[in-house]
């Protein structure tokens, strides 16, 4: 299974290398894999054009597609290379300037304009205090729909707190099981 946004990425990646091909007037067969000359020339041709990331997810957009159709993915030691260049020649309009992390007095100024008596702002001070302490990713702990999937998203039956924080007395620290992050797949 693969995510509606990445299906996305990944049909632009195709797309995006189709128009690179129709503008070199290249010839490729679609019933046969894409030969790794032309998997370096594509990825060399994104130099000082885009950042590294977007020419690996774009690669890795069409490696999906030879996957999907049963095709050999011909990838070398040599397109790693030249993608490693493509980061290195990054243009410096595509870099974000470096973000300050979230502090706890950060932390107390956004606890502070919450108010305890309304349960939606007792979410918003739980969600922000275990995305801060654990250091989740929002998707992670929050649904982005009405429809909770308790597959994916944590549970309260996931939560082990430690004694002071009402848990078993033996407990000396606090956990909370995903059932799935980003990288974790299994949880």
């Amino acid at each position: 299974g693969v995510t509606k946004g990445t299906q996305k990425n990944y049909g632009g990646a195709r797309a995006h290398f189709a128009q690179w091909a129709c503008a070199e007037r290249l010839a490729l067969d679609k019933r046969a894999p894409v030969p790794e000359p032309v998997l370096c020339a594509y990825a060399a041709s994104m130099a000082g054009i885009c950042a590294g990331g977007t020419a690996r997810t774009r690669l890795a957009g069409l490696r999906f597609w030879h996957e999907r159709q049963g095709l050999a993915w011909l990838g070398s030691a040599r397109l790693l290379r030249i993608l490693k260049a493509v980061a290195l020649a990054t243009p410096h309009t595509s870099r974000r300037d470096e973000r300050p992390p979230v502090t706890e007095a950060m932390l107390d100024h956004a606890l502070d304009a919450l108010d305890a008596n309304r349960p939606f702002d007792v979410c918003v001070a739980a969600a922000m205090l275990v995305m801060f302490w654990c250091q989740l990713r929002s998707g992670e702990i929050l649904s982005a729909t009405r429809a909770y999937d308790f597959s994916v998203l944590p549970a309260v039956k996931g939560l082990r707190l430690r004694a002071e924080a009402g848990g078993n007395l033996d407990r000396v620290t606090s956990a909370l099981w995903l059932p799935r992050t980003k990288v974790e797949r299994s949880g």
